[in-house]
């Protein structure tokens, strides 16, 4: 676990979910031959936790921030932390040398703005049964403690009445759907779509878009 954040400094916090077992994991220190592992963590098949402390700087382009520091890999405008794994996080008879890019790209500037810890989680074992690797890209950043992104429900599975998303989605005679681009939460009137699905009728519903 690292130091509290200096003023102009992030914390990132990683999840690895449930790496395969067995297997040494840390953060990249340092870039090209000289770097280090720190925060080695031996998987047992559970969650692994990194905390990485950035600095933060206005982009000079002003369309999205910049980092820097000891653990932050990559040219301007591709910055990434690398999760070190096997023979790269030090584990000499491990039979897996690899190493997984978690890119900071996605970050915007009022994200940084915000107090709090920076939370992502990234699958931690690959479609061959392995430690994951290379770029993740399916993530999202939010800060810890808040409700973190569930998976996107789109207008077409509430019309053709699939029952456990009606389930989920039924809120004081409401029903919502997510439309995570524009981080809004539509409430509609269900009667009119409870009469399409051909169920019976609900108090009508009067409550409209208002901020996830």
């Amino acid at each position: 676990m690292q130091r509290k954040p200096n003023p102009g400094q992030l914390t990132l916090r990683i999840v690895l979910e449930k790496p395969p077992a067995g297997v040494d994991f840390g953060v990249q220190s340092g870039s090209g031959s000289v770097y280090e592992t720190v925060q080695q963590h031996r998987s047992a098949g559970d969650d692994l936790t990194f905390d990485v402390n950035v600095d933060v700087r206005a982009g000079s382009d002003g369309a999205g921030p910049d980092f820097a520091g000891p653990f932050v890999q990559g040219p301007k405008g591709q910055r990434f932390v690398y999760i070190d794994i096997g023979t790269y996080a030090g584990q000499a008879d491990s039979c897996w040398s690899r190493r997984l890019k978690i890119p900071l790209n996605n970050i915007t500037l009022e994200m940084t703005r915000r107090p709090g810890i920076l939370k992502t989680r990234i699958p931690g074992t690959g479609k061959d049964g392995g430690p994951s690797c290379g770029t993740s890209k399916a993530f999202s950043w939010h800060r810890d403690g808040s409700r973190e992104p569930g998976p996107a429900i789109g207008a077409k599975s509430l019309i053709d009445g699939d029952e456990p998303t009606l389930s989920r989605l039924k809120t004081n005679n409401c029903f919502a759907t997510i439309f995570p681009w524009r981080r809004r939460q539509i409430y509609h009137r269900p009667q009119p779509l409870l009469q399409r699905l051909g169920k019976p009728g609900a108090k009508s519903c009067r409550r409209w878009a208002r901020p996830v």
